[in-house]
């Protein structure tokens, strides 16, 4: 039992260092795209620990306005041209809300298709499943 145990804790602890380390690969390749020069792993490493933490303070859905302050803070405290970090911002938003919206698809199809079957039943039929 005790073998099982940590075995599903070695799972869940790799599990959460790959989502790290895609996240730090995804704001170096970020800066990469946008032109913001050769920014190191430990700067994104610092970058992704550091902002994660605008997300322990609920202040308002999807910390608008405050994810971003948050991270403009961070670039400056680490020397980071401003402009190139609200570039990488603004790249990181849409892609979060890109990635929400694929997440939305097949809800919405599930939905459509539950609507869609009970329209298609008698009035008779939806009261028997009721």
């Amino acid at each position: 039992m005790i073998a099982v145990l940590w075995l599903l804790a070695a799972g869940v602890f790799a599990l959460h260092t790959a989502t790290i380390l895609f996240w730090v690969l995804e704001i170096k390749l970020t800066f990469l795209f946008t032109g913001g020069g050769d920014v190191g792993f430990l700067t994104c490493y610092l970058l992704v620990m550091l902002g994660s933490l605008c997300f322990l303070i609920p202040a308002v859905p999807a910390s608008l306005g405050f994810y971003e302050l948050t991270y403009l803070s961070l670039f400056a405290l680490l020397g980071i041209d401003l402009e190139q970090g609200l570039a990488v911002i603004l790249v990181r938003r849409v892609l979060s809300l890109v990635s929400a919206g694929i997440g939305l698809l097949p809800m919405l199809r599930m939905r459509r298709r539950a609507l869609g079957s009970d329209r298609a039943a008698t009035p008779s039929e939806r009261n028997e499943r009721s």
